[in-house]
């Protein structure tokens, strides 16, 4: 039998963050939608560009840090106050995208990954992290079709460190306006097909 990943529910753990390389990161679409969430719990969310893509003057960002220092402000009582909003980056979570080299990896600061990292190391994580798998492969599709287009429009890929600034961008929506829609379109066929 497979050794399953189960949450622990230690979000003092898991969204607890320290360094800039610890927060989380996310697309446009959803720094907006949790730009919009925080009016709820009336605090202000800070997001800096992270991976950019530079095309003459211009940079246009596809991923943003969101600049958590402690605690995530929608963790309430130990869970997400957010849960069905949460952004990708938080669903797939402790997987982790290696954003500098499209690796997936597992996070060493989840309690569960510590327990059990002798019995999953070697373990297919298709099937120990089922949930968790899926979305990664949402983000990686993500990624690779934004790739590919940056790749036949020769734009410049860059990863914006902590101290950094980024002037003058536009966002990966403004340019392929239909990521989104392209990508229910390719999660609903999954589903058909799985049918």
């Amino acid at each position: 039998m497979v050794t399953r990943f189960k949450c622990l529910m230690r979000g003092e753990i898991c969204c607890f963050f320290r360094d800039y390389e610890e927060m989380p990161v996310v697309f446009p679409w959803e720094k907006r939608k949790l730009e919009k969430l925080s009016s709820l719990i009336n605090k202000d969310l800070m997001f800096k560009p992270y991976i950019i893509y530079s095309v003459g003057n211009k940079n246009i960002v596809v991923l943003y840090k969101w600049m958590i220092n402690g605690l995530c402000p929608f963790l309430k009582n130990n869970k997400c106050s957010i849960h069905e909003y949460k952004p990708l980056a938080c669903q797939m979570y402790p997987l982790l995208v290696g954003w500098d080299d499209n690796t997936l990896r597992v996070s060493l600061e989840c309690p569960w990954i510590k327990d059990n990292i002798d019995k999953v190391k070697r373990l297919d994580p298709a099937k120990v992290f089922e949930k968790e798998y899926s979305v990664a492969v949402k983000v990686f599709l993500i990624l690779k079709i934004i790739e590919e287009y940056a790749r036949r429009n020769n734009w410049v890929k860059r990863v914006i460190g902590k101290e950094e600034e980024v002037n003058n961008y536009i966002e990966i929506t403004d340019v392929l306006e239909n990521i989104v829609d392209l990508m229910e379109k390719f999660e609903m066929q999954g589903e058909v097909d799985d049918q």
